[in-house]
């Protein structure tokens, strides 16, 4: 049997559709398609998951310094001391000075037998130092002028001050002393102690 090329060709053409029909492209093509798609999606998801993941622990990370930080800060608060503990009032250092301390050394039973004049107060030209959530911090002075020919009495003064109970807190600011005549001594001295006002 002979064949015409027409019928050879359409012959062909029905093998290649018929193969085509066996072979189905599309069936593979959209799969592959869809896979390489959702791959895509997935590696994206990871790595937005892991950027995520970082982010969390950077923050916890911060959260756990700024809970230490305000943890030193709670017990830096508490370890403060309080300043009416340390400097309390002494309302009476003038008096305690005249009494407790220069009586006992001049060997006199009234004040007024004293040679020394004493003017006592708080500064006022100097303001109390304000701390914030806490008292104001004040200053009390008392000045001495002591007119005497033993200058040993005077340095006794002067270190009972410092070290008797009630005024161990004060401390001599200011010191000058003077010859007034050719056994005499003029001692000007200042005693100052802080305390909360």
């Amino acid at each position: 049997m002979i064949r015409s090329a027409q019928v050879e060709m359409q012959l062909v053409a029905m093998a290649n559709a018929a193969e085509r029909a066996n072979r189905p492209v599309l069936a593979l093509i959209v799969p592959s398609v869809l896979l390489i798609a959702a791959l895509v999606f997935a590696l994206a998801m990871i790595l937005e998951f892991n950027g995520a993941r970082a982010r969390f622990r950077d923050n916890t990370a911060q959260a756990a310094r700024i809970r230490d930080l305000i943890a030193a800060i709670d017990a830096k608060k508490s370890s403060t001391p309080d300043l009416a503990k340390l400097y309390p009032q002494e309302p009476f250092m003038s008096l305690n000075i005249k009494e407790r301390v220069a009586m006992p050394i001049w060997g006199v039973s009234r004040i007024e037998d004293l040679p020394i004049s004493i003017s006592a107060g708080r500064d006022p030209n100097k303001k109390p130092r304000e701390l914030p959530g806490r008292n104001d911090l004040g200053r009390q002075d008392v000045d001495c002028v002591i007119t005497t020919d033993d200058l040993a009495k005077v340095f006794q003064f002067m270190s009972g001050v410092q070290t008797h109970e009630y005024l161990r807190r004060s401390f001599v600011s200011q010191f000058k002393i003077e010859a007034v005549g050719s056994n005499q001594w003029r001692v000007s001295m200042r005693f100052t102690m802080y305390e909360v006002i």
